[in-house]
C-alpha cells in the first residue's frame, strides 16, 4: 500500500476564510505502476506552478478526469477539511489538551512516551 498525504491551507488564524485541508490517498501496491503511467499522460495537459499540479488551477473536467481514473482504480481518498474562523483559539487549546489527557489515559503503565 502506498500512502500519499498533501495539505493546503495555512492551519492558522481564527478568522473568516481560515480553511486548510489534508488529504490522503493510498493505492494498493498492484495498482500503483497502472495508475503512474495513466495519471503521467494526464499530467501533461494539467496546468503547473513551479512544477507542481495545484488543484485551485484545474477545470471541472480537467478534475474529473484524474477522479474517474482514481475511482476506476480501486484507491481510497480521504480529507479533512477544518475552518478556522468557525472556532476560538482558547477552545482548540481546551479540545488539544483533553483529547491528549484522554489518549494518554488509555496507555498502559508499561508504556514509555516520554522520549
Amino acid at each position: 500500500m502506498h500512502v500519499f498525504i498533501d495539505e493546503s491551507g495555512s492551519f492558522t488564524g481564527f478568522h473568516t476564510g481560515s480553511i486548510s485541508v489534508v488529504g490522503a490517498l493510498a493505492i494498493p501496491d498492484g495498482k500503483l505502476d497502472f495508475l503512474k503511467k495513466k495519471y503521467t499522460k494526464i499530467r501533461a495537459r494539467l496546468p503547473l506552478e513551479k512544477g507542481e499540479v495545484k488543484g485551485r488551477l484545474l477545470k471541472e473536467t480537467q478534475v474529473d478526469e484524474v477522479v474517474t481514473l482514481l475511482g476506476r482504480n480501486e484507491v481510497l481518498f480521504e480529507s479533512t477539511a477544518l475552518d478556522l474562523g468557525m472556532h476560538t483559539e482558547q477552545a482548540v487549546l481546551s479540545y488539544k489538551r483533553q483529547h491528549g489527557e484522554e489518549m494518554l489515559a488509555s496507555c498502559t503503565e508499561s508504556e514509555d512516551f516520554s522520549r
